[in-house]
């Protein structure tokens, strides 16, 4: 775990794919699908994961997927392949842990994802986490707009001008700690998920885990 400074923290806001849930495998088993469908050859994992956002289009495009193909298409086929592997699903090590954290030390627990919203609800109700969140959003295209959405709601609902250093964001991808950045929120690295390990850590966020299981130390210094 690595730290570069202390802070006082108000609200956790987690990413959900890959961040909190364990989802690496079927998502890319869904991409693996479109480009079936499509008659295409499919990525390398490591290329999907170093390239899938955070333009999904743009990247099924560049590898051949014709133009008229509609993000909506592409989007159900998503859907069936995920509810055809819904059951290979976890969460990941310490996501319990980490939310029931947030709980204990009386801090604001919030969820923005690009997953798809009705997926995201089906999988909040299945591992029975629809009320752990006081804030969720789900598809997400931009999270640096999304991080500046939550930003305009808290001081709206009770947060009272909440600073954004004060909010600390947990993800696993490389092109959600830069949008944290350039907002000014807190950055937690979580290299266990969809981007690379050392990606995550030249992105520079402002603390790196390799588990969620630590998660709890950092907001112990955080509040």
């Amino acid at each position: 775990m690595k730290s570069k400074r202390r802070l006082k923290c108000k609200v956790v806001i987690f990413d959900w794919n890959g961040t909190l849930l364990n989802d690496l495998e079927i998502s890319y088993k869904s991409t693996v699908e479109i480009f079936r469908r499509f008659n295409l050859p499919p990525p390398p994992l490591h290329e999907y994961r170093s390239h899938i956002l955070p333009d999904p289009l743009g990247f099924y495009r560049l590898r051949g997927l014709p133009q008229n193909i509609k993000e909506e298409e592409l989007d159900e086929i998503r859907r069936e392949s995920l509810k055809n592997n819904w059951g290979d699903v976890t969460l990941q090590p310490g996501s319990l842990e980490a939310i029931a954290a947030c709980k204990n030390r009386d801090l604001s627990a919030g969820l923005i994802s690009g997953e798809l919203g009705d997926i995201l609800e089906s999988r909040l109700t299945q591992f029975e986490l629809t009320k752990a969140f006081t804030y969720t959003q789900g598809d997400v295209e931009d999270k640096e707009r999304a991080l500046l959405d939550f930003l305009e709601w808290s001081g709206e609902n009770g947060f009272k001008r909440i600073e954004p250093e004060r909010i600390i964001f947990v993800t696993d991808m490389v092109h959600d700690i830069y949008a944290a950045q350039r907002v000014g929120v807190t950055t937690v690295g979580l290299t266990a998920g969809y981007s690379e390990p050392k990606k995550i850590r030249a992105a520079r966020p402002n603390f790196i885990i390799n588990s969620l299981e630590l998660l709890p130390k950092i907001l112990s210094s955080a509040t």
